[in-house]
C-alpha cells in the first residue's frame, strides 16, 4: 500500500493520507493528496508537477486510486492552472461543487 505521509523535493511538498470521508471498504486503495503547494518565488518550475508525477508512479505500482479536492491554497494560486496540472497527471472530474478529481490506477486504466 502507497505510503501516508508528507512527500517534498526542493520546493514543493503534498500530503499523502486516507480520505476519511470515504466508506471503509473504499480506503484500501484510494489515497488523497492534499496540501499541493510550491514556494512562491519557485512557482510554474515544475517542482509540484515533478512531485505529484512521483505519488502517481507509486500508486500506479501498488494499484492505487489516487483523490484530490482541486482548490487553491492561497490567493496567488490560479485554479484553473491547478485543473490543468491534474489533468495532464490523468486526474478526471468526478464531483463539481467542491472540484474533487480522481485518478485510476494503471492496471484499472489498461482494464478500461
Amino acid at each position: 500500500m502507497i505510503a501516508c505521509g508528507i512527500r517534498q523535493n526542493e520546493h514543493a511538498r503534498l500530503k499523502v493520507g486516507i480520505p476519511k470521508a470515504l466508506p471503509l471498504y473504499m480506503r484500501a486503495k484510494i489515497r488523497e493528496v492534499s496540501g499541493v503547494e510550491t514556494d512562491a518565488d519557485h512557482r510554474g518550475k515544475g517542482y509540484a508537477r515533478s512531485l505529484l508525477a512521483r505519488v502517481c508512479i507509486s500508486a500506479d505500482l501498488d494499484d492505487t486510486w489516487l483523490l484530490v479536492h482541486v482548490e487553491p491554497g492561497d490567493d496567488t494560486t490560479d485554479k484553473a492552472r491547478l485543473l490543468k496540472l491534474y489533468l495532464s497527471l490523468g486526474f478526471v472530474p468526478f464531483q463539481a461543487d467542491p472540484l474533487l478529481m480522481i485518478r485510476q490506477s494503471a492496471h484499472a486504466r489498461a482494464a478500461a
